[in-house]
């Protein structure tokens, strides 16, 4: 599978779900579909691409997360 990541950093009003977020310390981006629950998108020191957890730092939590508003492309390459 190809993942390709392009990151723009502004934040959107908005706040719905699914939501990407950028995690601070280790980069990794989550797609969250509920406030705890989400899957990461790239992988990192910490985590592979993949990974589900269903008791994350919520979402909204802004000492943790940052809205990731760069482009996320999925392919089977």
């Amino acid at each position: 599978m190809k993942i390709e990541v392009v990151n723009e950093k502004s934040q959107p009003n908005n706040w719905e779900f699914p939501v990407l977020m950028e995690h601070k310390m280790c980069g990794a981006i989550v797609m969250f579909h509920s406030p705890t629950k989400g899957t990461v998108l790239n992988k990192t020191e910490a985590y592979k691409a993949g990974h589900y957890q269903e008791s994350w730092f919520a979402a909204d939590a802004t000492s943790h997360w940052t809205r990731f508003t760069g482009k996320i492309t999925l392919s089977n390459d």
